[in-house]
């Protein structure tokens, strides 16, 4: 459904065009929505258990998308792996099923991301400022 809901079909897609799951599990949704494209697009996944990464990638080679890129072992809040230079990649379509179950969705996300002036080189698992939470009023605890 979610693969008919974004309008991929509809779209004008080529090669050049990134679909990106920030959640992908085993790599079905992407694998739905790749199919739904009727052309070839490019993949992007990634997922925080190593183990269920490794499942997607190998289920996105056996239905015929060995180019799809999936990153393992960090959580896509605390530690966004698709990046151009310092800030975070675009494009031009997400999809997710997030994992509302996982009551640890924060665990290793700092919400004020980094010290202005700080650098951090590509390959740290410290957070990098990308402004994703500015102005959103984000808290580390619930509020009433």
């Amino acid at each position: 459904m979610i693969a008919q809901i974004i309008g991929i079909r509809a779209a004008n897609t080529t090669s050049q065009t990134t679909v990106y799951d920030p959640t992908c599990g085993s790599g079905s949704l992407l694998i739905k929505v790749a199919d739904e494209a009727g052309k070839k697009v490019t993949l992007y996944g990634q997922e925080k258990d190593g183990s269920t990464a490794g499942l997607a990638q190998m289920n996105l080679i056996l239905h015929n998308y060995a180019s799809a890129v999936i990153h393992p072992g960090q959580s896509t809040l605390a530690a966004p792996s698709f990046r151009d230079g310092e800030a975070i990649k675009t494009f031009d379509f997400g999809v997710a099923n997030p994992p509302f179950s996982d009551k640890r969705w924060s665990q290793g996300m700092d919400t004020n991301e980094l010290k202005p002036g700080l650098l951090i080189k590509e390959e740290s698992t410290d957070t990098v400022n990308f402004h994703r939470f500015d102005g959103l009023g984000v808290s580390n605890g619930f509020q009433n």
